[in-house]
C-alpha cells in the first residue's frame, strides 16, 4: 500500500497483519509493518495509540520528542 502523508517518498510502502488469536493474547505482534524513505517534511504524532512504535534508522538521523524529553538518532554509518 502507497503511503500518502507528507515527506514520505517513493518506493515507501506499509501492509498490515491479522495475527491469530494466539498471538494477540501471549505475543507481542506487528499489526502494521513496512518501509518508510522520508525527508525533512516528514512528521509522525501519536495521541493515545496503545501499540508499540519500532524504528530502525538505515541511514540519515531521526528527532523524537515524547514527554517534555527530545533525543537524536542516527542510522548506521
Amino acid at each position: 500500500m502507497q503511503i500518502v502523508d507528507t515527506g514520505v517518498l517513493t518506493p515507501s510502502f506499509i501492509d498490515f497483519s491479522l495475527p491469530s488469536e494466539f498471538a494477540k493474547s501471549a505475543l507481542y505482534y506487528c499489526p502494521q509493518f513496512g518501509q518508510f524513505i522520508c525527508n525533512s517534511d516528514y512528521r509522525i504524532e501519536r495521541n493515545g495509540i496503545n501499540q508499540y512504535l519500532l524504528i530502525y534508522i538505515n541511514s540519515g538521523s531521526l528527532c523524537i520528542r515524547t514527554d517534555g524529553m527530545t533525543a537524536e538518532a542516527h542510522g548506521a554509518k
